[in-house]
């Protein structure tokens, strides 16, 4: 009996030693939240399943072949980035999506944290061969600071179906910046080339502003190039929108939309805001237009002899414009 409490109590003991410190991050509402069970990333790692993961100190990984050459992700994946670490990320590809996981519909998601939004904030600075630094189905991203480079100069750094973004510092130079079907800009610093959409941007409000300086650009129409049929821009309520030298709260005019990219004769643009739902709703310009689109035209393709007198929307020399 005594023998077979001492190992009781032994285990216990052991089990006690092994207990993991409390890790602080921040949530996507600006407030602090801790969690126990966790793995930290050693730099070896090529599959993060489902749970929450560390990166403290600084940590090297795909740089050989004994590293790393991609990272797969399956299923619903954490990452506290701890103050002060450094994630250094030499390779071909980043955090893949975990194929595994796609036979029941579990599309992986890769959500990562910061523990504060100063200087301190924890760093990934990755160079990738021609190919993706986030590959995932959903990337959220709550906070860290983020220096993404490819001399290769091809590969989205981000290419995912959707892609939020509330905290941090992102900054992706020398490569196409995000390729993401729907994209929801809520708070942080962003960096980066022009952004292909395919359905959807959003804009909200976070604990921290949005910042985001965007390459060869100060327009809206020049920012955001769609490619889906069906493209909708949403300010939420209380937003107040700065691209150049124009402000937007809760609307962006129809024509600060045009724009290679934002329009064509086969798909539609809808603009929308909390408080005003019918804030703009542009439908599609069928295909019966004339090829020759020079002068005034209704949107069912009807050609006017002048300019019409009468409020609406029109198309003048292949483009929408409005009479007021």
């Amino acid at each position: 009996m005594k023998a077979a409490f001492a190992v009781a109590l032994f285990m216990m003991v052991s089990v006690t030693a092994k207990a993991l410190d409390p890790v602080m991050y921040i949530d996507k509402d600006g407030k602090e939240q801790w969690v126990t069970d966790y793995k930290v990333i050693t730099g070896y790692e090529t599959v993060l399943t489902k749970g929450w993961y560390v990166i403290k100190g600084e940590i090297f990984t795909g740089d050989d072949i004994t590293r790393a050459m991609s990272i797969e992700v399956r299923g619903n994946v954490h990452i506290i980035l701890m103050d002060n670490c450094l994630f250094h990320y030499d390779s071909w590809w980043g955090f893949v999506d975990g194929k595994e996981e796609n036979a029941f519909n579990n599309f992986s998601t890769l959500n990562i944290y910061s523990q504060s939004f100063g200087d301190k904030m924890g760093r990934m600075v990755m160079k990738l061969g021609n190919r993706y630094a986030f590959n995932t189905y959903k990337l959220n991203i709550y906070g860290g600071n983020f220096d993404i480079t490819d001399v290769g100069n091809s590969g989205y750094a981000i290419h995912s179906r959707y892609v939020s973004i509330w905290n941090g510092k992102i900054n992706i130079h020398g490569k196409p910046s995000m390729s993401v079907g729907v994209l929801k800009l809520y708070g942080g610093e962003i960096t980066c080339r022009p952004i292909s959409i395919d359905t959807e941007v959003i804009f909200g409000q976070s604990s921290v502003d949005l910042v985001c300086n965007f390459e060869w650009s100060k327009s809206v129409s020049d920012i955001f190039k769609f490619s889906g049929t069906s493209r909708t821009v949403t300010i939420e309520d209380g937003v107040v929108l700065t691209i150049g030298d124009k402000t937007y709260t809760g609307r962006i005019p129809w024509q600060d939309l045009e724009g290679e990219g934002w329009y064509d004769y086969d798909s539609s643009l809808t603009v929308t805001s909390k408080t005003d739902p019918e804030v703009l709703a542009i439908d599609a310009v069928t295909s019966n237009l004339p090829d020759d689109k020079s002068g005034w035209f209704t949107l069912n393709g009807t050609r006017l002899n002048a300019q019409p007198e009468v409020p609406g929307i029109y198309v003048k020399n292949g483009k929408k414009v409005m009479v007021r």
